[in-house]
Protein backbone atom coordinates (compact mmCIF):
# COMPACT_ATOMS: atom_id res chain seq x y z
CA UNK A 1 0.00 0.00 0.00
CA UNK A 2 2.90 2.35 0.45
CA UNK A 3 4.65 1.41 -2.72
CA UNK A 4 1.26 2.73 -4.34
CA UNK A 5 0.80 6.18 -2.53
CA UNK A 6 4.85 6.87 -3.39
CA UNK A 7 4.17 5.66 -7.20
CA UNK A 8 0.53 8.55 -7.13
CA UNK A 9 2.95 10.83 -5.74
CA UNK A 10 5.75 10.50 -8.38
CA UNK A 11 3.07 10.69 -10.81
CA UNK A 12 1.86 13.89 -9.83
CA UNK A 13 5.72 14.74 -9.73
CA UNK A 14 5.68 13.75 -13.21
CA UNK A 15 2.78 15.34 -14.51
CA UNK A 16 2.68 18.56 -12.49
CA UNK A 17 5.78 19.20 -11.30
CA UNK A 18 7.26 22.25 -13.40
CA UNK A 19 3.35 22.80 -14.99
CA UNK A 20 4.19 26.84 -14.16
CA UNK A 21 6.66 27.30 -16.51
CA UNK A 22 4.99 25.18 -19.04
CA UNK A 23 5.97 21.70 -18.83
CA UNK A 24 3.41 18.92 -17.85
CA UNK A 25 -0.22 18.66 -17.94
CA UNK A 26 -2.06 22.08 -19.05
CA UNK A 27 -4.96 21.10 -16.84
CA UNK A 28 -5.64 20.77 -12.94
CA UNK A 29 -6.57 17.33 -11.44
CA UNK A 30 -10.63 17.70 -11.31
CA UNK A 31 -11.88 15.08 -8.77
CA UNK A 32 -9.96 14.31 -5.80
CA UNK A 33 -6.83 16.34 -5.07
CA UNK A 34 -4.64 14.56 -2.71
CA UNK A 35 -1.93 16.46 -0.68
CA UNK A 36 0.76 15.06 -2.96
CA UNK A 37 -0.93 16.69 -5.72
CA UNK A 38 -1.56 19.75 -3.42
CA UNK A 39 2.00 20.42 -2.81
CA UNK A 40 3.55 19.87 -6.19
CA UNK A 41 1.03 21.89 -7.20
CA UNK A 42 1.74 24.92 -4.41
CA UNK A 43 5.78 23.71 -5.32
CA UNK A 44 5.53 24.37 -8.96
CA UNK A 45 4.34 27.92 -8.55
CA UNK A 46 7.26 29.14 -6.23
CA UNK A 47 9.64 28.11 -9.07
CA UNK A 48 8.35 31.75 -10.41
CA UNK A 49 9.15 33.55 -6.90
CA UNK A 50 12.30 32.14 -7.28
CA UNK A 51 12.89 33.52 -10.58
CA UNK A 52 11.66 36.68 -9.91
CA UNK A 53 13.45 37.20 -6.48
CA UNK A 54 17.18 36.25 -8.31
CA UNK A 55 16.15 38.41 -10.98
CA UNK A 56 15.24 41.60 -8.38
CA UNK A 57 18.18 40.59 -6.72
CA UNK A 58 20.55 41.30 -9.59
CA UNK A 59 18.84 43.99 -10.96
CA UNK A 60 18.77 45.68 -7.71
CA UNK A 61 22.78 44.97 -7.77
CA UNK A 62 23.98 46.34 -10.75
CA UNK A 63 21.33 49.72 -10.12
CA UNK A 64 23.29 50.09 -6.94
CA UNK A 65 26.65 49.64 -8.54
CA UNK A 66 26.08 51.90 -11.49
CA UNK A 67 24.18 54.83 -9.01
CA UNK A 68 27.50 54.48 -7.29
CA UNK A 69 29.81 55.12 -10.02
CA UNK A 70 27.66 58.00 -11.13
CA UNK A 71 27.39 59.34 -7.77
CA UNK A 72 30.97 59.49 -7.59
CA UNK A 73 31.50 60.62 -10.90
CA UNK A 74 29.50 63.50 -9.88
CA UNK A 75 31.27 64.49 -6.43
CA UNK A 76 34.55 63.47 -8.15
CA UNK A 77 35.30 67.31 -9.91
CA UNK A 78 34.43 68.54 -6.17
CA UNK A 79 36.83 66.92 -5.14
CA UNK A 80 39.61 67.76 -7.34
CA UNK A 81 38.45 71.44 -6.71
CA UNK A 82 39.73 71.57 -3.56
Amino acid sequence: MVFNGMNACFDSIQAYGLRAIGIGERLLPKTDITLCEQMVLIGSGLIWNVYFGVLAIGFGFWFAIGLSQTSALAVLPLALAL
